[in-house]
């Protein structure tokens, strides 16, 4: 790709993140577009989402990456870096510093081509005597040598970096044992498993690591339960995922000459006035009064609302992408249907239209696309998730921002109208389909 391409390609990030010179990247806020990675969701407007496409659409434009990966693939890449972007500058950064960015980026993007990525985790209360293959993971003692290795090569790293002088490299060593290596202590009842990805993955190795982990677990809990003495409540389980403790991740990549890990580290949420200020716009207020009350003092559709928002907490921290679509998939049913409610994507469609819609357009547009992702819910649970990847993948902007603006629309909704069980909502869609003529989605 020619210098003024990446260029324009880094001026397409920038705007796309921070338009019209804006200090800040903006709150989250419901929108077309939208993706997590690593906990930091990114939402952009229609000038914004222009913006991202004119950057993906350079990025197909060269003949290397159009040939070595798929639109799918470089689409998660350009996702990764918008992240890496927001986590690491607070403020609108210079362009000299996002043109430097993106050809890193794209220089990687090349390079990857030739190259694998293996990802590191610990499972807890797993005693390994010795090193064991299970299918393609690799099963060893978490022992001092290790956690030396993973120290070592991270340091290694350290050393090669460019712009840190010798003082610095020092500190950020400092800075990683006292933060976080003190905290990888040997134990014989944890193991460490490892994988090997194709580096051309990019953007989804560790999901698609982290599934392969987890059926590793799920396989050695299976056996556990066969042969006697197995104890049901203290099963191994992936590190953070079943325990207090933070989520270890490590990935290195293979070259020639170098090897890289990488930690998924611990990140803090801010919270105070300003934000609250936010958060009372969609009704932080209303929840928080909810939650002041016990649980058989909620009515039922308080209830409803904060098991919906139990499911999207969920949902927000999950690493795969098929578990997070079921979970947003869940909540909006759990808020807006009962038991008996048939044929499910149906009923739920139309309820979901006509609490979010405002015409026949937009609830006509809501009810197919809604039932495109129910019918993808059932695929994931009766057939897999692999056959489903691109829809799942091109649908789940959509089921994120449902599941989000149901539960805003529906807790407005009962504090307008007093709203106490189930079915007022159900009543309040029945009114809105026979009052307004011609108004009712065709099924």
């Amino acid at each position: 790709m020619p210098e003024l391409e990446k260029k324009k390609l880094a001026n397409n990030i920038l705007e796309c993140l921070w338009p019209q010179g804006e200090g800040s990247p903006k709150p989250f806020a419901v929108s077309s577009t939208m993706f997590m990675r690593h906990g930091i969701w990114i939402s952009l407007t229609k000038d914004e989402e222009a913006e991202f496409h004119s950057a993906l659409d350079k990025l197909l434009g060269d003949n290397f990456l159009r040939q070595s990966y798929s639109k799918a693939a470089l689409r998660a890449s350009m996702e990764d870096l918008l992240v890496s972007l927001v986590r690491a500058n607070p403020g609108r950064p210079s362009e000299d510093t996002v043109n430097d960015e993106v050809k890193t980026w794209y220089r990687k993007l090349k390079e990857a081509k030739s190259k694998t990525v293996t990802y590191f985790a610990l499972i807890d209360k797993l005693k390994m005597v010795d090193d064991l293959q299970v299918g393609s993971a690799l099963l060893e003692p978490f022992t001092e040598t290790a956690v030396g290795k993973l120290r070592s090569h991270m340091f290694g790293q350290i050393d090669q970096v460019k712009h840190l002088n010798f003082e610095q490299k020092e500190e950020t060593k400092r800075s990683l044992d006292h933060e976080y290596y003190s905290k990888l202590r040997p134990d014989e009842c944890t193991c460490l498993i490892s994988i090997s990805i194709d580096a051309r993955e990019v953007g989804r190795g560790l999901e698609l690591a982290l599934v392969r982990f987890r059926e590793v677990v799920a396989l050695l809990r299976f056996l556990s339960v066969i042969f006697p003495g197995a104890n049901a409540v203290d099963l191994c389980h992936l590190r953070g995922e079943a325990s207090p403790g933070e989520k270890w991740y490590f990935a290195h990549l293979e070259s020639e000459a170098s090897r890289i890990f990488n930690q998924d580290f611990a990140r803090h949420t801010p919270l105070g006035n300003a934000q609250r200020e936010k958060f009372d716009r969609v009704g932080f207020s209303s929840f928080s009064a909810i939650l002041a009350k016990a649980a058989d003092e909620r009515s039922d559709v308080e209830t409803r609302l904060i098991r919906a928002i139990l499911w999207i907490g969920d949902a927000v921290g999950e690493e795969s992408e098929d578990t997070r679509f079921l979970k947003f998939c869940i909540a909006v049913e759990s808020l807006l249907c009962g038991r008996g409610d048939e044929p499910l994507a149906s009923v739920l469609g139309e309820r979901l239209a006509f609490i979010l819609g405002s015409d026949f357009n937009s609830r006509r547009d809501i009810f197919k696309s809604s039932k495109s992702c129910y019918n993808i819910r059932s695929a994931i649970v009766h057939e897999g998730a692999a056959k489903q990847r691109r829809k799942i993948e091109n649908l789940l902007p959509q089921m994120t921002a449902y599941a989000l603006q149901a539960v805003v629309a529906v807790n407005h909704l009962r504090l307008e109208q007093n709203w106490q069980r189930l079915d007022e909502l159900i009543a309040h869609v029945e009114r809105l389909k026979f009052d307004s003529p011609g108004s009712q989605p065709s099924v």
